[in-house]
């Protein structure tokens, strides 16, 4: 999205602000559908809830693709953060499900390399489709195939676990699977954490757009800017598995959000491309590695609610999402890209705080 803001809103004939509002909507069904799957998650298998947010993917981005105006591209988009949510939670429950603790670490930043390892692709890829034809059908030719492979893999190569008999998950079931979760003091801290996370991480969706206007980059050049960002933020999700183990997700937490509130805001008061550069990468790299912490935190909270736990998470930062770029796009028509930024950037030092006074490092005892 943050590679072809410009051309959408072109094409729509919105500015850009309004245009970044789309997927301000699909936060929003993102948090709805946040809540829905950590009621789900109690009674269906993780699995079939992974699968069927593939296939909600696939509906949003046929809906995106064939699109004849800005209101039917707002009904559909939205779909793919309602399918993704669905994918990250349930991802995440099942490792904690299938893995030990001292694997999970492990597991949660191969994942997070993996995303990135699939944007590295994505990057070069979508941006020579689009400068051959048009954002569409980046969509048709690549998006479309790579959602229905993933599905495809993820139903035969996922295992199943089973869940409890029907006639065991009552009403019960779910009010004490929602009570340990907003029990728990520091669960409470990790949601409202990630959310705030979420509000500074909404700068990644109007980061390409700051260097196609302020610095006047080509869309090829900044699809490669795009693939180095993410190959910093891939290794730091891997490295963040060995940190966590190290230092604690916690502690790694409360410095990379504080890290980052003056990076981003570093970013765009840079006189040159070649100084906002690396401190994106840096700003990449360090998000790879709170995302990693995050995840880890967030997992060991409440072991035996795992599903409803990581889907209030995805629910609590798809509402920091949605807030972070309404605000963003808001601020930026009417301020531009030297007031957007630091706004965003508070939200880092806020973080900071709610994890180092009301999270707790979560025992290493199983399930």
């Amino acid at each position: 999205m943050s590679l072809f803001l410009i051309d959408i809103a072109t094409t729509f004939q919105v500015t850009y602000g309004v245009a970044g509002q789309i997927v301000t909507i699909s936060r929003i069904a993102s948090v709805v559908m946040g809540f829905f799957i950590s009621i789900l998650s109690v009674k269906f298998k993780h699995k079939t809830l992974l699968l069927i947010g593939s296939l909600v993917v696939i509906i949003g981005l046929l809906g995106s693709f064939s699109a004849p105006d800005f209101v039917f591209m707002q009904t559909f988009y939205p779909l793919d953060g309602v399918g993704t949510v669905m994918i990250r939670a349930m991802t995440l429950a099942l490792i904690g499900q299938l893995l030990p603790v001292s694997k999970r670490a492990r597991a949660v930043g191969i994942t997070v390399s993996v995303v990135s390892l699939a944007w590295f692709i994505t990057s070069p890829v979508s941006g020579f489709i689009a400068g051959a034809s048009s954002w569409r059908y980046v969509i048709l030719l690549f998006m479309l195939p790579v959602s229905i492979a993933g599905f495809i893999w993820a139903f035969l190569g996922v295992p199943s676990v089973p869940k409890q008999n029907k006639k065991e998950v009552q009403l019960n079931s779910y009010i004490h699977a929602f009570k340990s979760v907003f029990k728990n003091k520091s669960a409470n801290a990790c949601i409202l954490g990630f959310g705030l996370i979420s509000i500074l991480q909404s700068w990644t969706l109007y980061s390409m757009t700051f260097y196609r206007e302020q610095f006047t980059v080509s869309v090829e050049w900044v699809s490669i800017i795009l693939l180095a960002a993410t190959s910093f933020f891939g290794i730091g999700g891997l490295i963040g598995s060995r940190f966590v183990g190290s230092y604690g997700g916690k502690r790694l937490l409360v410095a990379i959000c504080i890290s980052r509130t003056f990076l981003i805001a570093g970013v765009v008061y840079s006189p040159i491309l070649w100084i906002a550069l690396p401190i994106e990468f840096m700003n990449a790299f360090l998000t790879g590695i709170g995302l990693t912490s995050s995840n880890c935190l967030s997992l060991g909270q409440v072991p035996k609610h795992q599903g409803p736990m990581m889907s209030l998470l995805m629910m609590g930062g798809a509402l920091g999402s949605a807030f972070g770029i309404f605000i963003g796009g808001m601020v930026y028509d009417s301020f531009g890209f030297l007031i957007m930024a630091p706004v965003l950037a508070i939200f880092g030092l806020i973080a900071a705080f709610v994890f180092q006074f009301y999270a707790k490092e979560p025992t290493n005892k199983e399930p």
